[in-house]
């Protein structure tokens, strides 16, 4: 073997050790995506349990009352509490879908005592209509000093209820 051929096996040695460098960064890059892929799956699924979590949290499920018939279910509630449905003042959208998908309705009720109000979240916790009571407010008319009396005007309540689940 003269001189030259060892400078061409050099040079081919050289391309091969270059190519055994690429190769082997390029299996490093490919490692990293797959890697980052994995991860990304674990992160979705850690995010579809989350979802699920808080859409049994806020007692969501696949039969889920539409905002749109909710005012009926609140009605059959109060009647089935012993309480006239003319009570229900009104149902509002709340504060509206916030980003998380949860949506928001206003209800207002009127004219009723602390035992009857007491007894319709009770039915409403029964009824499973995929809504949850997140806030209760009770208005009732100015206590004299020092007593409990009331003026006599009648409770208002707002109770904002929670679905999670998509319409």
């Amino acid at each position: 073997m003269d001189a030259r051929d060892r400078t061409w096996w050099a040079a081919l040695g050289a391309i091969f050790v270059l190519l055994v460098v690429w190769v082997w960064f390029r299996l490093g890059q490919a490692g990293d995506a797959q890697d980052a892929a994995w991860a990304s799956i674990r992160q979705q699924r850690a995010d579809v349990v989350r979802l699920q979590a808080m859409t049994q949290s806020l007692g969501g499920s696949s039969q889920s009352v539409p905002a749109t018939d909710l005012l009926a279910v609140v009605q059959e509630v109060l009647t089935r509490v012993d309480v006239s449905p003319e009570a229900c003042t009104g149902l509002q959208p709340g504060t509206g879908t916030r980003a998380d998908r949860i949506r928001m309705q206003e209800l207002g009720m009127t004219g009723l005592s602390p035992s009857e109000l007491g007894a319709w979240c009770a039915a409403w916790a029964q009824r499973r209509t995929g809504w949850r009571i997140v806030s209760l407010v009770w208005r009732t008319g100015i206590a004299e000093a020092g007593t409990t009396r009331l003026d006599g005007r009648p409770a208002q309540v707002r109770i904002s209820l929670a679905s999670a689940q998509a319409e």
